[in-house]
């Protein structure tokens, strides 16, 4: 079996998203509702957004599989988009509360 063959054999379609990520997605979009207190259609948006980024991630790493620079550069793109798009659906409050949440996580792994 060849290397590609073998990355390509656990997911069935290339837009499936592993269930190793979509739990790994539930953890964090459950932790940012306790935080931010989203709504139920606030939680399937981020969830979305999560599972695109995904796809677009993948996307990037099968379109410059041999150019190191430019697949980051294009990961680097998604990852801002997704920001933008998180950063947008949140409100003033909810954004500060999230910087507030995630300066004491990084003093909590210090």
């Amino acid at each position: 079996m060849s290397v590609t063959a073998a990355h390509a054999a656990p997911t069935a379609h290339a837009d499936q998203v592993p269930p190793q990520f979509m739990m790994r997605f539930r953890q964090q979009v459950q932790e940012k509702t306790r935080v931010l207190n989203l709504s139920e259609d606030k939680q399937k948006q981020l969830m979305e957004l999560k599972k695109n980024l995904y796809r677009q991630q993948q996307a990037a790493n099968k379109e410059f599989p041999d150019d190191r620079n430019a697949r980051n550069a294009a990961r680097r793109a998604n990852r801002n988009n997704y920001n933008d798009a998180l950063n947008k659906m949140l409100s003033r409050k909810q954004r500060r509360d999230m910087q507030e949440w995630r300066a004491s996580q990084r003093k909590d792994r210090a």
